[in-house]
């Protein structure tokens, strides 16, 4: 489930957007998953790659947690400098393994970062 909510106007805002996209790059996949035997793009990269074109476009994103009738909710907005802004919600399922248990819902601190 997902909540999406924004500001009445979102002119400037979609304005920027796009020249933020159009002033993006392709992000290299500089790190490895040993696992699955393939290259990724970690966060790191991807904030080098983003954060001028996000600044130069008076843009920044922020994420934060809501707890509502005991779920934990992850927003993430992207505002613009005028205060438009667009939200989406979306709900994190903090679990963590048990032994002979498999994968088992938790809310101890460790397992509510690994979900974020």
């Amino acid at each position: 489930m997902s909540v999406a909510e924004r500001s009445d106007i979102i002119v400037d805002l979609m304005t920027a957007l796009s020249k933020f996209q159009g002033a993006m790059t392709s992000i290299p996949k500089t790190s490895e998953n040993p696992f699955f035997h393939m290259k990724y793009a970690d966060l790191g990269a991807i904030w080098d790659v983003c954060r001028k074109p996000l600044s130069d476009n008076g843009l920044a994103l922020v994420q934060t947690t809501v707890v509502e009738s005991e779920k934990i909710y992850l927003d993430t907005t992207l505002y613009h400098v005028t205060g438009q802004y667009v939200t989406s919600r979306y709900p994190i399922t903090p679990m963590k393994q048990a032994k002979d248990q498999g994968w088992v819902p938790s809310n101890d601190p460790q397992s509510i970062g690994s979900a974020i």
